[in-house]
């Protein structure tokens, strides 16, 4: 099978996956204290979390930030992610052959929500356990040197923007939306991941989750709105 071929057939798989059924009993809509958006831009999925809980449980993290309210975290290819090259010939070497992945974490001392349009993000509410297993998935996906200590990547500033040497390869059927799509399951949020190649699709079963717990009463009135996925781009 040629890669074209390859590539729309993953395609396919990831919108048949979107039509899944939600298992609403297992969305946490008691004890879920915490909070997390996730936000879409274009292709690309992230997660923007509160910092104090995410950094309780996240010693990582935590030696490179302090004093700081919110966290947004999202992987990529090394290269074109960093910004070491955004040409088309690497966007289209990482789905084939990249060279090494990288984790951002970008963190905020204040609310970023007047920064962040509010039809591209979409609030989850988290137990802590939840928020536990999230750091424990973000702690996996920071490679560690011979050492054992993280590699940051260029450009990096300490408690602003960092870049880690990530672990597992980007790819074609794994990127930065299955990464996503990985982080919410181990939150403890019912999402698939297997076949999400598409930011609409792991935006579209956040928004299904936080419709429901917003009508449970788990956020405050301006928090969740409804959402148009109609005209998102999705």
């Amino acid at each position: 099978m040629g890669l074209l071929r390859r590539m729309v057939f993953c395609c396919v798989l990831a919108l048949m996956a979107g039509c899944t059924g939600l298992d609403q009993h297992k969305i946490p809509l008691e004890d879920a204290p915490h909070r997390l958006h996730l936000v879409y831009k274009g292709w690309h999925t992230s997660l923007l979390v509160e910092a104090e809980p995410l950094l309780r449980h996240s010693p990582r993290l935590a030696a490179d930030f302090e004093g700081q309210r919110y966290i947004r975290l999202g992987w990529g290819d090394g290269d074109y992610f960093t910004g070491v090259s955004k040409s088309w010939g690497t966007a289209t070497k990482a789905l084939v052959a990249s060279d090494y992945s990288a984790l951002q974490a970008l963190a905020y001392d204040f609310e970023p929500f007047d920064q962040i349009p509010a039809h591209t993000r979409v609030p989850l509410a988290l137990s802590e356990e939840g928020m536990a297993g999230l750091a424990a998935f973000i702690e996996a996906s920071i490679a560690l040197d011979a050492q054992g200590e993280p590699v940051h990547l260029p450009p990096s500033k300490t408690n602003d923007n960092l870049f880690y040497l990530a672990s597992h390869r980007y790819s074609l059927v794994y990127n930065c939306n299955t990464w996503s799509a990985q982080a919410l399951q181990r939150a403890g949020l019912p999402v698939a991941s297997r076949g999400r190649v598409t930011a609409g699709s792991v935006f579209r079963q956040a928004a299904r989750i936080s419709a429901v717990q917003a009508e449970r009463g788990l956020f405050e009135s301006g928090d969740a709105k409804p959402l148009d996925l109609s005209g998102a781009g999705l």
